[in-house]
């Protein structure tokens, strides 16, 4: 597993599951996207938020403020080409 630029590329596994080397690279390219759409439609909260992306499917986790900006975030993932499964991880920060 690597981390990089608040994106975790889970990249341990593609030998056991049968992905192989393009799925690592083809998961790094769709992380690049979906950073990019969440800095380009959530300017506020986009850096707390963190996809970790593997074989096509993104799990966002992290903390935002707002219930709408949690369905946003889902939402703006859900319209990245190559998408196939989203997992909203996202909690909320308490209010006191």
């Amino acid at each position: 597993m690597r981390a990089w630029s608040g994106v975790e590329i889970r990249t341990g596994v593609e030998a056991e599951l049968g992905c192989g080397a393009d799925g690592g690279a083809a998961d790094a390219e769709l992380a690049r996207q979906v950073m990019a759409a969440l800095r380009r439609e959530l300017p506020l909260c986009w850096e707390q938020i963190r996809p970790v992306v593997r074989d096509g499917s993104v799990t966002l986790e992290g903390r935002v403020e707002w219930l709408h900006q949690r369905a946003e975030a889902e939402s703006i993932v859900r319209g990245v080409r190559g998408v196939v499964r989203v997992v909203n991880s996202i909690a909320l920060t308490a209010h006191l």
